[in-house]
């Protein structure tokens, strides 16, 4: 029949008062008193000693079985949160536990209360990988815009507003500069979108929220191209104004 936790912890606690050849962080070949090392895959022994704040000491068996218990499990999964060593939306126990057997085992091994442990991981920069928190950044999409095509829009542009493209004249002057430069930075700032949790008010259970905010849209880079070719070159939207307006009436008496 197999053991159940508390009989378990029993026995790993009767193997401490009588064997002495396991130290802080060793290896034994006892499978009842061993667990398996969720980084090196190796087994280490139930046995070694962790010093605690309090002056006393606990079994890596102790502190790894006693954390099945819903008020200690709690307690550690705050504490690995805090230290930046699960993140705030694990909930699964399998992780939690998985997490603080690493933590005990490396406090036995560096002879360091296991709280003091983890926050001197954190200290030293220790955590999550970045691919497990990469969810939670703002996402940048940059749209793909040659030379040619950022010149296209602003020739189309040109030839609605004045009735002709742009000219190698304008390509040198300042103002076309700057609205290809403005257009360039319209470009790179692209489309961000920042993904975070909230609570539906209406369910009351959380949910991603993500919200987009555009940097960039050709129409958007039309309008600027208007307002600038509208205020370099007036004689010719002036020019282009009354050809349009002549069209229209002799078109409108031809009609008649």
């Amino acid at each position: 029949m197999a053991k159940t936790p508390n009989q378990h912890l029993a026995e790993l606690k009767k193997t401490e008062r009588t064997t002495t050849g396991f130290g802080a962080g060793s290896y034994g070949s006892d499978l009842q008193s061993a667990f398996v090392d969720p980084v090196s895959g190796q087994q280490v022994s139930g046995m070694g000693f962790v010093p605690l704040s309090d002056g006393s000491t606990k079994t890596i068996g102790d502190l790894i079985l006693g954390a099945r218990q819903p008020k200690n499990l709690a307690k550690i999964r705050s504490a690995l949160i805090a230290n930046g060593l699960i993140g705030k939306t694990v909930k699964s126990i399998g992780s939690v536990q998985s997490a603080w057997q690493q933590v005990v085992i490396g406090a036995s091994t560096a002879q360091m209360d296991p709280y003091a442990y983890m926050g001197q991981l954190r200290a030293s920069g220790f955590g999550q990988d970045t691919s497990a928190t990469a969810a939670n950044l703002p996402q940048r999409q940059i749209y793909q815009y040659t030379e040619a095509d950022r010149q296209k829009i602003v020739d189309d542009v040109s030839q609605t507003v004045r009735g002709q493209g742009i000219t190698e004249e304008d390509k040198k002057a300042q103002w076309y500069k700057d609205l290809q430069s403005s257009i360039t930075n319209m470009i790179n700032t692209g489309t961000v979108t920042t993904t975070k949790e909230v609570k539906n008010l209406k369910t009351g259970k959380l949910e991603n929220k993500s919200i987009t905010t555009p940097g960039f849209s050709q129409e958007q880079a039309s309008a600027a191209a208007e307002t600038a070719i509208r205020k370099a070159t007036p004689e010719d939207v002036a020019r282009k104004e009354r050809v349009d307006f002549t069209s229209w009436m002799l078109n409108s008496l031809g009609g008649k």
